[in-house]
C-alpha cells in the first residue's frame, strides 16, 4: 500500500465504513467504498472479499467465481482465505456445479478438523 496515499488506519476506517454500508443493505455505497480501497491498495484482500460478497448477494455468481478464482482450500492460509473459499463453493453450488462445491467444502472441512 502506498503510504503517501492513505495510512493503514485510514484504510481500516474505509473497510469499516464499507462493512457498515453492506450490513445496512446499501450495496452501491459498500461497493464504491471497497473500490476506493482497491484503487489505492489493489492487493487488499478485505476489499476483494467485500466485492465478491456483494456480487454473490446480488446473484452475480459468475462474477463471484471470477473474483474468487485464485482461492483453493490447499492455498487457504488465513481465515479470510477460507471465507473466500466458502463463498466460491456457494457460487459453484448456485451455478449448478454441485460436485465441485461439495469437493471444495469437504476439503475445507477436512483442513479444519486436522
Amino acid at each position: 500500500m502506498p503510504a503517501e496515499v492513505l495510512s493503514t488506519d485510514e484504510i481500516k476506517t474505509l473497510e469499516m465504513l464499507s462493512y457498515f454500508f453492506y450490513v445496512m443493505g446499501l450495496d452501491r455505497k459498500a461497493q464504491k467504498t471497497a473500490q476506493a480501497i482497491m484503487s489505492v491498495d489493489p492487493d487488499n484482500t478485505w476489499a476483494r472479499g467485500m466485492m465478491a460478497a456483494l456480487a454473490f448477494r446480488n446473484e452475480r455468481y459468475d462474477l463471484t467465481l471470477s473474483m474468487t478464482s485464485g482461492y483453493t482450500p490447499a492455498g487457504a492460509k488465513s481465515a479470510a482465505d477460507r471465507e473466500m473459499c466458502k463463498l466460491r463453493a456457494r457460487a459453484l453450488f448456485k451455478t449448478g456445479q454441485t460436485d465441485k462445491a461439495r469437493a471444495m467444502m469437504s476439503e475445507l472441512l477436512g483442513d479444519i478438523s486436522r
